[in-house]
């Protein structure tokens, strides 16, 4: 009874061990293997009389090993050593050790009893784990495309033991697949001896890569020997070809490449591998779609950055055609001003400069969109006088109101700071613009620009700009269209009145960039209040505003050696009279070589260089002065047609004190000549010794 009793205890023990591991072992006090049941990967026997450590482990680092055998030296229990072991057929598995060291009465060591799992399924979930996480880190930190998938395509390589991957491209112009690139073992020699994949394409249904691409399901051939679906039958036995995985690479539901994996080894089919392959021919086809759209943003950048290169280069050139002939136009009607003219003769050189300033006034609105187009307008913040600023503003349209018995006013609440730190010449822009529109449209009565307090804190005040007329006014309609670039009321204003509905759009965005808004209130047949608002900053207590300036004084000039450089006959001599007017002594050359020859023979006190011009331009020519000790302190003025930003700094960088724009007023001339004309002797400029 208690035999049967002891036979019904070991086999439940037996059972028990079966449910919790998948063989039993045990060691002699050698540590060598007398008992073992079947692991799964090998014959039993073949385990029988060696130790653990003479057998072929994988993937166990020496320290693991050292570890071990030092546990089982000193008689110590140990759980989980896992390790890796070859089948017969090849394939790797994992196993998992466990051991209680065995002693009899006497306390006399026996050796070790001990139980194995095979674990080979969780080191599998784990491997594709850590394979689709890197995966997704080479896919999230690529830059370029081809280059990120030769990495997923080497990954995958190394991780499950493929000899050779290759990405196939769709070609969707040419409805084919086209190699993209690849990734082979260095070790193998397998990739020389097949086609040259550069001139290999797919159809749909051709070839395995074709069928895959086709049926927009992953592939999977045990040994290609058997199945040829790829390479010719005379070059497989050659290559000794077997396993063969392809997926498709998917984008927005369509197929946009496939990927394949050849190996010298017989592969049976992996179910869990095809859903990890899935998984990441979706990763690389949303990776491989962003990074088309980036390069097709980057292009649209590329060809919108050239469109504004062209834009601008086209603005300059048209600045410059346009101001040089405006220049010689005003300047000789400057110059008629000074001479006998009867009434009628007056009047006609009168319209001649309104026309004029008109037309120069429409370059400088064409030339303000553009900046601020190109994100080149900036706005400036220096200290300013209020009043005087509307002070220039209504003298600027006192004449045109004037003509027409309009009345213009100005007023201002007591409650706004007269000291402001902003933008006072794109504030009077706005007002001079609101200002001709409202005198344009209006027949008769007023027109009067008012300046209010709407907000202030301790870092500045928001005021609110308004013009208001008793002209035509505007509906609703007409008013949804304004504010926007070559946009007016309707039609027939265009025909009735002129314009190009620029200078709206530019207040807009002028108002935008000075934090405030822009407005109209009106009303059909009673007028029309056009309104703008926007942020300035307190003037410190140390904060200077402008000074108002008397007429200069030019008697110090008198005497002074002008080279005026400039290849246009009427410039020359618009330029040369307005000198000659102030009393001082200019002589021209008609380039920029001219130029160098005539310093070379005697000292000036100031150069005005125009910057294009036949032979030697400006810029080049005043690189050439800076070159020699002898001219550092003489001023180099630029005469630029020029209005941007960059042609202005390219004056400064070679070397130029300072530029007045073409066509330039008299008056700015002569102060630009007084700031850099030195005070004392002139006309007797000398060089240094």
């Amino acid at each position: 009874m208690v035999e049967t009793q002891e036979k019904g205890d070991a086999r439940f023990c037996a059972q028990l061990l079966e449910l919790v591991c998948d063989w039993s072992w045990e060691q002699n006090f050698e540590l060598r293997f007398v008992v073992c049941g079947a692991p799964p990967f090998a014959d039993a026997n073949a385990l029988i009389g060696r130790r653990l450590w003479d057998l072929p482990l994988v993937d166990v680092e020496p320290a693991q090993l050292e570890v071990l055998r030092e546990a089982l030296q000193a008689h110590r229990p140990f759980k989980d050593f896992v390790f890796g072991q070859r089948c017969p057929t090849g394939q790797l598995r994992y196993l998992s050790l466990s051991g209680l060291p065995a002693f009899d009465a006497q306390g006399v060591f026996l050796g070790y009893r001990g139980v194995g799992s095979d674990i080979s399924g969780r080191k599998r979930e784990e491997a594709l784990l850590r394979l689709e996480h890197l995966v997704a880190r080479l896919l999230a930190e690529a830059d370029a495309a081809l280059p990120a998938v030769k990495a997923v395509i080497q990954a995958l390589c190394e991780t499950e033991g493929w000899e050779l991957g290759r990405f196939w491209e769709l070609d969707a112009e040419a409805g084919v697949l086209r190699f993209g690139t690849a990734w082979n073992d260095p070790a193998s020699s397998l990739a020389p001896h097949l086609p040259p994949p550069e001139n290999v394409v797919f159809t749909p249904g051709t070839g395995m890569v074709g069928r895959v691409w086709q049926s927009g399901q992953p592939a999977w051939v045990s040994d290609l020997t058997q199945q040829q679906l790829v390479l010719p039958a005379r070059l497989t036995p050659v290559l000794a070809l077997h396993g063969a995985c392809m997926f498709p690479v998917w984008a927005q539901g369509r197929i946009i490449g496939v990927l394949s994996f050849v190996s010298p080894r017989v592969r049976e089919p992996d179910r869990r591998l095809l859903a990890t392959f899935r998984m990441i021919g979706s990763q690389v086809g949303q990776f491989l779609q962003r990074q088309q759209a980036e390069a097709a943003t980057r292009r649209a950048r590329d060809v919108a950055e050239q469109a504004t290169r062209m834009k601008s280069v086209f603005l300059a050139n048209m600045s410059h055609e346009i101001r040089t002939p405006i220049n010689g136009v005003m300047g000789l009607a400057h110059l008629l001003t000074r001479t006998a003219l009867d009434a009628r003769q007056g009047d006609f050189v009168t319209k001649i400069q309104h026309s004029s300033r008109h037309l120069l006034g429409l370059i400088n609105d064409i030339l303000d969109l553009s900046k601020i187009e190109a994100g080149q307008l900036e706005i400036e913040h220096v200290a300013f006088d209020l009043p005087q600023q509307l002070e220039r503003a209504a003298e600027l349209l006192q004449q045109r109101a004037a003509e027409k018995g309009l009345a213009l006013s100005v007023a201002v609440d007591p409650g706004v700071p007269l000291e402001l730190m902003g933008d006072p010449l794109r504030v009077s822009q706005i007002l001079v613009n609101y200002g001709a529109n409202a005198i344009k449209f209006t027949e008769a009565g007023r027109v009067e620009m008012r300046v209010d307090l709407l907000a202030q804190d301790d870092d500045g005040v928001t005021l609110r700009f308004a013009v208001a007329d008793s002209g035509i006014g505007l509906s609703e309609e007409q008013i949804g269209r304004l504010f926007q670039s070559f946009q007016q009321a309707d039609a027939s204003t265009t025909r009735r009145f002129g314009g190009t509905g620029l200078g709206l759009a530019i207040s807009k965005s002028l108002a935008e960039m000075m934090q405030g808004t822009v407005g109209v209130d009106s009303v059909p047949g009673q007028g029309s209040t056009f309104w703008f608002s926007a942020r300035f900053a307190r003037v410190s207590a140390h904060g200077e505003t402008e000074a108002q300036t008397a007429a200069p004084d030019l008697s110090r000039l008198r005497g002074a050696r002008i080279l005026v450089v400039e290849d246009n006959d009427i410039n020359q001599l618009v330029a040369c009279e307005l000198l000659r007017d102030a009393g001082l002594l200019p002589e021209v050359a008609e380039d920029g070589r001219v130029a160098l020859a005539r310093l070379a023979e005697r000292p000036y006190d100031l150069v005005l260089m125009d910057m294009q011009m036949p032979v030697m331009d400006g810029v080049t020519a005043t690189l050439s002065i800076r070159g020699e000790r002898r001219f550092d302190t003489m001023p180099v003025i630029a005469m630029t047609a020029n209005a941007l930003s960059t042609d202005r700094d390219a004056c400064l960088a070679a070397g130029m004190n300072d530029f007045v724009i073409k066509p330039f007023e008299p008056a700015a001339l002569l102060d630009t000549l007084l700031r850099w004309i030195p005070a004392g002797p002139v006309g007797g400029a000398v060089w240094p010794a």
